[in-house]
């Protein structure tokens, strides 16, 4: 089966309109403070639909009548994307801000999608249902009129030729073992080359690499780190099995290829006004380090340093399976029941959310929450009775 069309999207709000929104109390001479108006985002008139161009491939293959194989390759192309311009020089008298939106994006998606099910009846006692999904979608940006940085830095495109919302941050130098300065002596031969552009290093902190080789560890040498925080791979698992009665039904879904950057509260130890973690327990110390112990984040400070930016240690792995739904039931035999007046009944156990797998470092961040003090997912567990008269 093939497909292949173009459709049209505009969602553009007010962009097609010049924005004056309120500002703050400024001093309006003799007559005090007083509220303003501002000249904010100029309208473009000539704004008009984004463009996605598709193609989609399917095979359906029935097997044995018990086997059912679905496979669907798709690709796109949306252009017209509306964004605001990156190469429009500051001096030509409108804040960049206010820079009208111009329909100029481009960025390609391609992937593929998997389903397969199983459903056979062994005996009447006995059925086996399984049913699963894999879907991979890659985007990739291929203009966003991003303005290209000097050659000075290590990667001179931060969008164009990557994914949307691509992580970025620092590499951590492991080549010592663990990616610390592990000694005073250590630290003082790394300065005689390199400084860090954002902050002084102590013993016990991160130990970056200095990419594009100029001594200096700033925005020059941020690298791609992971991936962006939009999933590559989704895929979920269903399997029921059903024997004299026993009923067994569990749910797993899960993503991959997914990356975030951690931060502020319930991540970084000097904001919570003294509130650890137990990975901030195990902290870089002399004496862990010593004697050989586990190290699970740089050494403690009570204010931001070095250590508190995107890096690989802090952009972390979102990638997870979670067994979202599992259900135990028993259907009691329909002759023992005529004697009350019933004709079903059936007791059952469920379980949401119970078992995680995750890569996240920190046991108390979900990987479903973008916030490291966001609410996590409820664990719920409830026991039924179902009759039918």
């Amino acid at each position: 089966m093939e497909k292949w069309g173009t459709t049209r999207w505009a969602p553009h709000g007010f962009c097609t309109r010049v924005i004056l929104p309120w500002g703050t109390k400024g001093p309006l001479g003799s007559l005090g403070l007083g509220q303003t108006i501002n000249q904010g985002l100029l309208g473009n008139p000539n704004i008009t639909w984004e463009i996605a161009k598709k193609q989609n491939y399917g095979l359906d293959l029935q097997i044995l009548r018990d086997l059912n194989l679905s496979v669907d390759v798709f690709k796109e192309r949306r252009s017209n994307i509306l964004i605001s311009r990156g190469t429009v020089p500051e001096f030509q008298g409108v804040p960049l801000g206010n820079i009208p939106k111009v329909n100029m994006g481009l960025v390609d998606n391609k992937g593929y999608e998997i389903e397969l099910s199983y459903n056979k009846a062994f005996s009447k006692d006995f059925r086996v249902m399984v049913s699963g999904n894999y879907g991979y979608n890659h985007n990739t940006v291929k203009f966003l009129d991003e303005s290209v940085r000097d050659e000075s830095y290590a990667y001179r495109y931060r969008s164009t030729g990557f994914s949307l919302n691509q992580s970025w941050g620092y590499k951590i130098d492991y080549s010592n073992g663990n990616g610390y300065f592990n000694s005073k002596e250590e630290l003082d031969s790394y300065l005689k080359t390199t400084t860090y552009g954002f902050g002084e290093p102590r013993v016990g902190d991160f130990k970056y690499v200095d990419l594009n080789k100029d001594g200096i560890i700033d925005d020059k040498d941020q690298a791609p780190i992971g991936y962006s925080n939009i999933p590559r791979v989704i895929y979920g698992l269903s399997l029921t099995f059903e024997y004299k009665g026993f009923d067994l039904t569990t749910f797993f879904q899960g993503v991959g290829k997914y990356s975030s950057n951690y931060s502020q509260q319930g991540v970084y130890e000097y904001i919570i006004r003294g509130t650890y973690f137990d990975y901030h327990k195990t902290a870089w110390t002399p004496e862990r380090y010593a004697a050989g112990e586990k190290i699970t984040y740089p050494a403690l400070s009570t204010h931001s340093n070095t250590n508190h930016t995107a890096n690989d240690f802090f952009v972390m792995n979102r990638s997870f399976t979670r067994l979202k739904n599992l259900v135990l039931g028993y259907t009691l035999p329909a002759g023992s029941l005529k004697a009350i007046g019933v004709s079903k009944m059936r007791v059952y156990v469920s379980a949401q959310n119970y078992f995680t797998w995750a890569h996240l470092k920190m046991g108390h961040l979900d990987p479903e929450n973008d916030a490291s003090l966001g609410y996590p997912v409820t664990k719920m567990a409830n026991f039924g009775l179902n009759i039918t008269f």
